[in-house]
């Protein structure tokens, strides 16, 4: 019983331990279905896609039903009076049309547009445009948040290398103060010496509880991304820097970009339709107590239709038109400068991240090199030190070197991987 248990307890946290890890990939994914922006982007592509959809039907027919009741005053009714000649000599009175106080109608109206001046078409191909237009922004949108997950994962990731590197080195140094004590007491160093040994404990001490800080907020700041409660002692998987750089693709923001340039240009046709006259066609159904169209009125409900063809033209517009038609151009002309800034910041930024992937490359090379240095020389000054034939200044220099080189390196490595997701973005490979 008491070995099941402890088996028991035992499983327990491990379980719990092995639930508390995030990878890079999900809290991506966490993020790209939790964050407020991404649902405020999303949102708008839904928005833009409804209103090409709006676009589309409005070059379709149309049914309207209208319905009306009234109550009328009262009036003469219209009567016939006929006086025949003798020797008939009578006299006929005949009401044609009664006096109807109450009317009652219902009709159905569809219409059809025939020819608007290209202005329907023109709407609902700017609609098209600017719904893939939103659709691209919302995939710029997912590769901006995934970079910066990226980069804030790894900077917590960073934070809880460093803070590793430095409770090792604070036991490193709480060993070597037993050791100096040991020496001073053989008399093989002096008490400044000792002294030395203490301050640089200290000091290591106070950048292990800022470093413990910095571990707590970067978790805050990746909570805040993902949606989801990160803790200190989440555990974060560190990630491998891919070996070949990714292949070129489309930037989001430059296929937003086009499309707005076609949706302006589809508007300049939309303008120009003004110029033209509008052609419709109309049918009607009544069904009315009385109808207005039949005579003598009666207070019976009766049917009837009428199909039209309906045309209208502006004669007249006060310089309107020409003034919509300049406007429309200057939207086009904005449309084409802000696609050609866009695609001169694109080509900047990916020359950037080529430039910084290049220095972080050889940084880590140099950084690995730079710990089995630091590494090597920290081991033959402690034992130079354990023998009184160095002082603890050289010492303490080779600790903070050897601490120095290994934060650096953790760094590099870090900035090598994040340089490598913000190349994807650059070339528009990220989904």
């Amino acid at each position: 019983m008491k070995t099941t248990v402890f088996l028991f307890l035992t499983v327990i946290p491990l379980t719990v331990l092995g639930q508390n890890k995030l990878t890079l990939e999900d809290a991506i994914q966490k993020a790209l279905g939790s964050y407020e922006s991404i649902g405020i982007e999303s949102a708008k592509s839904q928005s833009a896609q409804l209103t090409a959809e709006n676009a589309f039907d409005n070059r379709l027919p149309t049914l309207k039903a209208t319905a009306r009741v009234s109550k009328l005053s009262e009036v003469d009714p219209f009567a016939l009076s006929i006086q025949l000649p003798p020797p008939a000599s009578i006299a006929i009175n005949k009401t044609i049309s009664p006096s109807i106080t109450e009317a009652y109608a219902l009709k159905l109206t569809a219409t059809q547009p025939l020819f608007t001046g290209f202005k329907l078409t023109g709407i609902q191909e700017s609609a098209e445009q600017l719904s893939l237009a939103s659709q691209s922004d919302l995939k710029a949108k997912r590769a901006e948040l995934t970079v910066l997950v990226v980069t804030t994962y790894l900077n917590s990731l960073a934070a809880r290398e460093i803070l590793s590197l430095l409770k090792s080195t604070e036991k490193a140094l709480t060993e070597r103060q037993k050791d100096s004590e040991a020496l001073l007491k053989n008399g093989l160093i002096t008490e400044s010496d000792l002294l030395k040994v203490k301050v640089k404990l200290t000091e290591t001490q106070a950048n292990r509880i800022q470093a413990e800080h910095n571990v707590k907020i970067t978790a805050l700041n990746l909570s805040q991304l993902t949606g989801e409660s990160v803790a200190e002692f989440t555990q974060l998987v560190s990630p491998e820097p891919e070996p070949a750089l990714p292949s070129s693709g489309e930037r989001p923001e430059l296929q937003a970009a086009g499309f707005r340039v076609l949706a302006a240009e589809s508007m300049t046709n939309v303008s120009r339709s003004d110029w033209y006259p509008s052609l419709f066609l109309q049918a009607n159904w009544d069904y009315a107590n009385p109808n207005s169209r039949i005579f003598p009125q009666e207070a019976k409900f009766k049917s009837t239709w009428d199909v039209n063809l309906v045309m209208s033209v502006d004669l007249w517009t006060w310089g309107t038109r020409w003034r919509n038609s300049e406007m429309s151009e200057l939207q086009l002309q904005q449309a084409k400068l802000a696609k050609s800034q866009i695609e001169k910041v694109v080509s900047l930024e990916e020359q950037s991240v080529l430039a910084s992937l290049d220095k972080a490359k050889a940084m880590t090379s140099v950084s690995q090199l730079q710990v089995e240095q630091t590494s090597k020389n920290l081991s033959l000054t402690e034992n130079q030190y354990r023998n009184g034939l160095i002082s603890a200044t050289d010492l303490l220099d080779a600790q903070t070197q050897e601490l120095s080189a290994r934060v650096q390196q953790i760094q590099n490595r870090l900035d090598l991987i994040t340089n490598q997701w913000k190349l994807k973005k650059a070339r528009g490979v990220l989904p």
